[in-house]
């Protein structure tokens, strides 16, 4: 894919920021899906894509209006606002300028690492044009634009070592999975002469499941702010990262013997467990319960069916001997229908114990 000029550039670009030229040759050729250039006017382009719903959110007013007008810019996603071909693309960018060049150009994304515009200032970029024109110099200045945000986003540890299911998690985003990109990764990677690094039973970017809802727990009684949601993204990282460091531990977003020990001793007794669900909280029991006895019924809800059946029985002056018969037939009838949807809860639960290491 890489010509050896190519080649020579992202590897410049790898050794300013101390980074295996391997592992940043397998990141370039994944995030850019092989393609480095188009040609637009004669001239040879990093690929940008426009996004009209950022664009929408950058402007006020008379722009606004103006911009919506002209089908540049929407309040929601809109597939239909976005033309094929970088040609159309860097023409639409070029209209959306013409209502405020600076929203417009803040509103793309640029390059091999497809990174935002309004990211300009975190990157220590003077202005969006100075970004603009630094992936417009060569694949170089794209790469650089690429691992500048890479570094930002405290991912630099994982990319360096070949934490590919991590770094994806941090780069990519949660739905990272879907695409593969950590496999892919990988296998670029393995084709430059790179490393992969295999899980080790400890937590970071990527884990999901119990041990991370615990990890999570401590760290809101630590005082950080992180959902509780069992899923190690870039918010618990940092939140992780910022303990380690008042604690005076290797700041690596690693959940390490060392971390695990500081954090124990928020612990409120030694059968503490922090981060446990409830059984009826948990979102797969929720819907086997519900899918077996039927939309919108509940445990809570069958037991007051039974109830209500008992009464209304009772009320024609059957005995209670029969009346028991009654509220045996009907719970076997329930309990019928909810087999399988237990089953599925039952699944739930035990997915609720378990955690997945990245």
């Amino acid at each position: 894919m890489f010509t050896l000029d190519q080649r020579r550039e992202v590897g410049a670009a790898a050794r300013a920021f101390n980074l295996p030229e391997a592992h940043v040759l397998a990141v370039t050729e994944v995030e850019s899906a092989g393609v480095i250039f188009a040609t637009v006017k004669g001239e040879q382009r990093p690929l940008i894509l426009f996004e009209p719903h950022i664009f929408y959110r950058r402007l006020k007013g008379a722009e606004r209006e103006e911009a919506v007008a002209l089908k540049l810019a929407s309040e929601r996603w809109d597939k239909t606002l976005y033309p094929a071909g970088q040609p159309a693309r860097w023409a639409q960018l070029e209209r959306a300028a013409e209502i405020n060049r600076q929203a417009a150009y803040e509103s793309a994304s640029y390059g091999v690492g497809q990174v935002m515009g309004f990211h300009w200032k975190a990157l220590g970029y003077a202005s969006v044009f100075e970004l603009v024109d630094r992936a417009r110099s060569g694949l170089g200045g794209q790469v650089e634009l690429m691992l500048r945000f890479v570094q930002q986003n405290n991912l630099t540890d994982e990319l360096a070592t070949g934490q590919w299911a991590p770094f994806a998690r941090g780069y990519n985003g949660a739905s990272y999975k879907a695409n593969r990109y950590d496999e892919k990764m990988a296998a670029a990677a393995a084709k430059f002469g790179g490393l992969t690094s295999e899980p080790n039973g400890l937590l970071r970017m990527g884990s999901k499941g119990r041990r991370v809802r615990e990890l999570q727990a401590l760290l809101i009684r630590a005082g950080y702010t992180v959902k509780e949601d069992g899923d190690f993204g870039t918010t618990t990282k940092a939140a992780l990262v910022a303990f380690q460091t008042a604690r005076g531990l290797t700041p690596d977003g690693i959940y390490g013997p060392q971390t695990e020990s500081a954090l124990g001793e928020l612990r409120q007794a030694s059968d503490d467990r922090p981060g446990k669900q409830a059984l009826t909280k948990l979102v797969d029991v929720q819907k086997g319960v519900g899918g077996g006895l039927g939309a919108g019924v509940t445990i809570a809800g069958a037991k007051e069916v039974l109830q209500d059946a008992s009464y209304q029985v009772a009320s024609l002056g059957v005995s209670l001997r029969i009346l028991d018969y009654v509220q045996t037939g009907l719970t076997i009838a329930i309990t019928g229908c909810a087999i399988a949807g237990l089953g599925y809860a039952a699944a739930g639960w035990w997915k609720s114990k378990q955690t997945v290491e990245a």
